[in-house]
């Protein structure tokens, strides 16, 4: 097994209220071992995203968690997730 990156994402409180929100079934933090950034959203959005209704008019809600306006993602370095291993969700809040 090769090393990977550790990643913790953590929704900005002030911004839960954003309708996106509605397109996750998780809004805490989660840690997820992945090559990137874009490795661990895919993981996430995988166990996390769900379809919401359309309405005419409006726009489709994205799931939060690739917008880092809802966001903050922070490299982890803590003997407590290794790097090690496959890439995927090692821990949720």
């Amino acid at each position: 097994m090769f090393s990977l990156k550790v990643f913790k994402a953590e929704p900005i409180e002030s911004k839960l209220d954003d309708p996106r929100w509605k397109a996750s079934t998780h809004k805490k933090w989660v840690v997820v071992r992945a090559e990137n950034e874009d490795q661990a959203i895919t993981i996430m959005s995988r166990s996390f995203d769900i379809a919401t209704g359309r309405q005419l008019g409006k726009d489709v809600l994205v799931p939060p968690w690739w917008d880092k306006n809802l966001v903050e993602w922070t490299e982890i370095n803590d003997p407590k997730y290794p790097a090690k291993g496959q890439a995927k969700i090692l821990e949720k809040g």
